[in-house]
């Protein structure tokens, strides 16, 4: 399990690491990747030891940079530069997929508000070196990508007039950004996972507070209200087998609160108590006992919390 983020003070990137014994480079310790970077990165995985990273430089440029199974390049503190300056914005972290090994699409909010877009299709980067491809949208939040199949690509947004919208890449060609019809006002960028293909279960944190969810069940769009109370920031989502679905959000008392959906109905939220200052992130290591998952690892900032998933 790898960990990223962006230090307040230096605007260091630092990384942490499970190597499944034991936290590197030490329990207390960060790793460097490199300072005076901007915006918060974004991470991919498309092969075993293989990962890719991204972040909006302070001079507002795409910036990359991997581990090749053994180094990190172009080398342990430097970044390549994938875009002219000034384009995107330092606020949002950059989204990326991987639907194949090499592949890489990766979509960042710019400064005029629309998507923009950049892949690398396994020997180089397209649409150019620099150059990104604009999928429009109208003052849209950062965005929530994922990749249910090969040549496949789901977008989410909020567009500022509309609310929730979505777009996608069939393999041949992008569709038009289309409503969802949630019917709500959001102010940040939405959460997406998807437990099989041809399925998406979205959220997003509306503005009084509450949880949406909109899913695609293989043939149409669904809306539902999850309620919560208070609310803010981005949910986190996670789904470890097919109908089960783990979500955490920040409360605005600043603790965080958990509900799960068990391939037929959706728990009561759980407070979990905490003083955070930072939406949390969430993965599962996919380690069943019984059908169920043995801990579920909550990550904020460059912290972790763990607790219990019971089977109720």
């Amino acid at each position: 399990m790898d960990v990223f983020g962006n230090n307040m003070d230096t605007r260091a990137l630092s990384h942490k690491f499970w190597d499944g014994y034991q936290w590197q480079p030490s329990v207390q310790d960060l790793e460097n990747l490199g300072d005076n970077y901007g915006g918060p990165p974004g991470a991919v995985s498309g092969n075993t030891s293989i990962m890719d990273i991204f972040t909006v430089g302070r001079d507002s440029s795409l910036q990359h940079k991997y581990f090749d199974g053994t180094a990190w390049k172009p080398s342990e503190t430097e970044m390549d530069i994938l875009s002219d300056s000034g384009v995107l914005d330092i606020g949002f972290a950059p989204s990326a997929t991987s639907w194949a090994p090499g592949r890489l699409d990766i979509f960042s909010r710019g400064t005029d508000g629309t998507l923009l877009h950049k892949y690398f299709d396994g020997s180089s980067w397209g649409p150019s070196y620099t150059g990104l491809e604009d999928l429009g949208g109208d003052m849209l939040t950062g965005s929530a990508a994922i990749s249910w199949g090969p040549n496949r690509n789901d977008i989410f947004a909020v567009e500022l007039l509309t609310g929730l919208v979505h777009k996608y890449w069939d393999g041949s060609n992008w569709s038009d950004w289309e409503d969802l019809g949630a019917g709500s006002l959001f102010y940040e960028t939405p959460a997406v996972v998807s437990w099989a293909e041809n399925r998406l279960d979205v959220f997003a944190i509306n503005s009084d507070g509450s949880l949406t969810h909109a899913y695609w069940d293989g043939s149409q769009w669904k809306i539902e209200d999850l309620g919560g109370s208070k609310l803010t920031g981005t949910v986190a989502a996670v789904s470890w087998a097919v109908g089960r679905i783990d979500i955490v959000a920040l409360g605005q008392d600043a603790g965080y609160y958990y509900k799960y959906f068990d391939g037929s109905n959706w728990s009561d939220w759980f407070p979990k108590g905490g003083s955070f200052s930072s939406a949390p992130s969430v993965v599962s290591c996919k380690t069943f006992f019984q059908g169920f998952p043995l801990h579920i690892n909550i990550l904020f900032g460059l912290s972790l919390s763990l607790f219990e998933v019971a089977d109720t």
